[in-house]
């Protein structure tokens, strides 16, 4: 599970002017089987004007972010969704789809990531509660940062006792062949970020940029 900052303060104040414009129904219709019993938000119309404005600008920073690239090797975004939850609001314990519709046919879904857009100080509640094999993480994080899992984890968000909040919701589709791939790659990278702390030559340099670069290729679908 990773926090990864995505806006800045200025992204974050365009963002929210388009979103003040969208239109938002019952989230409860994209949701599947039982969740549906469990779900009380509401989702941004994609028919709202803005819609795409507001999804257009924050994709093109997630495939632009030089961290998402590194750590995840996307191959590619599946469509988002804005959500609100307002007092009382909560999704309970569920886990995302493995496969979702898309333009190019029906895409493997490797990570989920909640984004979020509104301040700490709009509401309280709400944490994002992430099952993971051995341990569970609760997250409440700053606008603008994200918070990047495995799709198949179960997760839940609490309930919202006071105010709003409002996040972008989204999955990607990682180059990597799997969880244990990627996270011997990013195991690599630490050991790369430590070996530069030394006086390393440059044909040392090399060797290690050669390792890594074949290492992708090994542990990519």
């Amino acid at each position: 599970m990773y926090v990864i900052n995505i806006l800045n303060e200025n992204d974050l104040i365009e963002t929210r002017k388009l979103i003040d414009k969208l239109k938002f129904a019952d989230g409860k219709s994209s949701a599947m089987g039982d969740p549906q019993n469990i779900k009380n938000n509401v989702e941004a119309d994609p028919n709202s004007e803005h819609y795409l404005t507001v999804i257009n600008f924050i994709n093109e920073k997630f495939r632009k972010n030089l961290l998402i690239k590194k750590l995840f090797l996307p191959q590619s975004f599946s469509q988002p969704i804005i959500n609100k939850y307002s007092k009382n609001g909560h999704y309970g314990r569920h886990f995302d789809v493995s496969h979702m519709s898309a333009i190019q046919g029906n895409v493997r879904l490797d990570f989920s990531f909640t984004l979020m857009l509104s301040s700490l100080d709009d509401y309280e509640g709400g944490e994002l509660v992430v099952e993971a094999e051995f341990s569970t993480k609760q997250f409440r994080v700053a606008p603008g940062d994200a918070v990047i899992y495995q799709s198949n984890n179960i997760h839940q968000v609490l309930e919202v006792t006071r105010g709003e909040r409002i996040a972008y919701i989204g999955w990607l589709t990682s180059n990597f062949r799997d969880y244990a791939s990627l996270e011997a790659m990013h195991a690599f990278n630490k050991m790369h970020s430590d070996l530069l702390k030394y006086d390393l030559s440059d044909e040392e340099k090399l060797n290690i940029a050669f390792v890594e670069n074949k290492l992708r290729y090994v542990l990519s679908k």
